[in-house]
């Protein structure tokens, strides 16, 4: 039993099991093996993993293993007005692309390098008007299916074939339009 503060220089081994409560534990040199708190949290110092979960995960399988029936993550802004952000960082830290969450109109906005700069590729917007989304991709290959259900704004190609459910107008930006 350990009544106040334990300091150390040295490394402390053995196993215990605490039956009541206490502040806070603090590691400031280095883990050896694993090191589990409470029944939800592993960290695996030698692999430098963290592992979070209902059960924990023994051995976390990359950085930050989360394992749940139904795993969700929390990104929380403390101020509505700036943005939540993921990057991508390459191996020199620099950001090779992102996702914001925008704290000014709710849009989902992705981010890819173009060799100089971050660029907005795609962006989706919500709101009581339906889904929206802009911004411009090419693609090589294919993909299922494209739905469009207000309009296209900007140019839209189509290398194959074009299959229409319901009418289909062309505008030429001349102010002619073409119903088919």
């Amino acid at each position: 039993t350990i009544t106040g503060s334990l300091e150390t220089t040295e490394n402390i081994s053995g196993s215990s099991t605490s039956t009541g409560s206490f502040g806070s534990v603090v590691v400031s040199d280095k883990v050896q093996g694993n090191l589990k708190i409470g029944e939800g949290i592993v960290y695996d110092d030698t692999n430098k993993r963290l592992g979070i979960g209902d059960p924990v995960p023994t051995s976390p399988e990359s950085e930050l293993h989360i394992k749940a029936a139904t795993p969700e993550i929390t990104i929380q802004r403390t101020d509505n007005n700036n943005d939540g952000v993921i990057d991508f960082q390459g191996s020199a830290g620099y950001v090779g692309a992102k996702i914001a969450h925008s704290g000014t109109d709710n849009n989902l906005v992705f981010h890819t390098y173009t060799g100089s700069t971050l660029k907005e590729r795609l962006t989706i917007t919500g709101g009581s008007a339906g889904t929206k989304i802009s911004g411009s991709a090419v693609s090589t290959g294919s993909f299922g299916s494209l739905v469009v259900s207000d309009k296209v704004q900007g140019d839209l190609t189509i290398r194959d074939s074009l299959t229409v459910n319901k009418g289909l107008t062309v505008n030429d930006n001349q102010e002619a339009a073409y119903d088919f």
